[in-house]
Parts: structure tokens; sequence; C-alpha cells
């Protein structure tokens, strides 16, 4: 495995994008996402596609980081971003002052970061700018969080009851949605575009859940626009991931394993 001078692990084929970049991405999308969605509640699905670079965002960081060798420690990894994450942003909620929702996600990079300097200073795990990564994978994870939060609650500001109840859900599902596009791609032929399109794949599908579940929670018209255009990203970017397989393989066929 060759690594680059950054610290960011060289991707096998297609062009690299850094986890830095797509994470600057995330950050800027997520803003809007959420200025969207105080200003314009029934334009929810502008925030929902804004919302899909902070999966990517934080599934680039999993990869990096568990490109080193951690081996089952992609899930661990992911579960620990996730879970700084969901916290924080939860957590910012009771905090009554103006754009708390941001310090929720300033929270978690700053928690991620010090979680991470202490994976490699104490446990010494000695990955290159692990601090910087767990700090993204939290980050993301908080974005994500938020405006799910956010959609529950119908207010950035108050929580409802209910939203503790899927809270644990909104952690979980974030969880898999970050760590499963590495965990399901490792491997000699894993490349960092693909990842990406499988990322993306199973932001819009997450969303599709959250949409569901929103059903319970918000008017019809949100909870139909989150789930039709979740459920046509979900369309559209499996299609570019399958098609991207079909692309870097000899054959496809059924082992009848399941």
């Amino acid at each position: 495995m060759s690594v680059q001078p950054t610290g960011e692990t060289a991707a096998h084929s297609g062009k690299y994008t850094t986890t830095v970049s797509l994470f600057v991405i995330a950050i800027v999308c997520s803003t809007v996402a959420l200025t969207i969605f105080n200003a314009a509640p029934h334009a929810v699905f502008l925030s929902i596609i804004l919302i899909w670079p902070a999966f990517a965002s934080g599934a680039s960081a999993v990869k990096d980081i568990s490109s080193y060798g951690i081996g089952t420690g992609v899930a661990s990894i992911g579960m620990l971003g996730a879970g700084v994450g969901t916290i924080s942003a939860f957590s910012s909620i009771f905090i009554d002052i103006p754009f708390s929702a941001f310090i929720g996600i300033i929270a978690a990079f700053v928690i991620g970061f010090v979680t991470g300097l202490c994976a490699n200073k104490i446990i010494k795990m000695k990955i290159p700018r692990m601090e910087l990564k767990i700090a993204i994978m939290s980050a993301s994870a908080a974005m994500i969080t938020t405006l799910f939060v956010s959609i529950f609650s119908n207010n950035i500001d108050m929580l409802l009851t209910d939203v503790y109840i899927v809270l644990p859900l909104i952690f979980i599902a974030t969880a898999l949605a970050i760590i499963h596009p590495y965990n399901g791609s490792m491997g000699a032929g894993e490349n960092q575009p693909r990842t990406l399109k499988l990322a993306f794949a199973e932001a819009s599908l997450t969303t599709l859940l959250f949409g569901l579940i929103s059903l319970a929670y918000t008017d019809t018209i949100t909870s139909i626009e989150i789930l039709l255009v979740s459920g046509l990203g979900f369309v559209i970017f499996t299609t570019i991931f399958l098609r991207a397989i079909n692309a870097e393989i000899y054959k496809l066929e059924w082992s009848g394993v399941v």
C-alpha cells in the first residue's frame, strides 16, 4: 500500500479526492441545508440532497483510518465517530442560544479530535492524521443528526419528547451508512471513487429510512418530499455504483451464498 506524504491513503485507481476537501464541501452543503430548512421547511428536499456529502465525508474518513490495517476496527472506528457526532448534535439542542446547532457540530469536531489524539498518543495506534479523521467523521455525523433532529422536531431550537425515541435509530443508521461503504468495498480492488459512489447510495437509502420515520412526526408533504428525493437518489447512485463495478470486473456470477 502506498501512502501520500500528507497522510492520505493513495487510491488504487481513479481520481482521488482528499477527505479534507470532501469535509469542506460537506460543511458548506450542510450549512445551506440547515439554513434552507429553517427558512423554508417545505423545501426540505433540497436539504436532503445537500446532507448527502456529509455521509461521503464520514465514509472517506473511515476509509483513510481503516486503510492502515486495523481490520475489524472499521466498525469500531465508525461507531466511535458517529457516537460522538450524534451525542454532540443532540446535546446542542438544550443550548438556548442562536445557532446552537452549529455549536454542536463544532463540539463534535473538537471532541473527535481529542478522541483521536488519545488513540494515537495514549493507545499508540500511530495512524497518520487519525486525530483529524476522527474529528471529520464526528462532525459529519453531527451534521446529519442535526438536520434530522430538526426535521423530526419541526424546529431546530425546539425538541419534542418523541425525538428521544428516534435518536438511537439516527445514530445506528448514520453509523452504518458511514462504516459500510469502505467495509463493503475493502480488498485488493478497492478504490476511492467506487467507495464514494456506494457512500452516496447508502446516504440516500438512509434518508429514505428517515423519510419513512418522518411520517409519524411531520406533515405529509415533508415526508413525501423526503421519500421521493431519497428514492430517486438511491436509484441513481445505486445504478452508478453498479456500473462502476461492472466496468472494473471481468465477470459477475451468482455464487448461491447470501
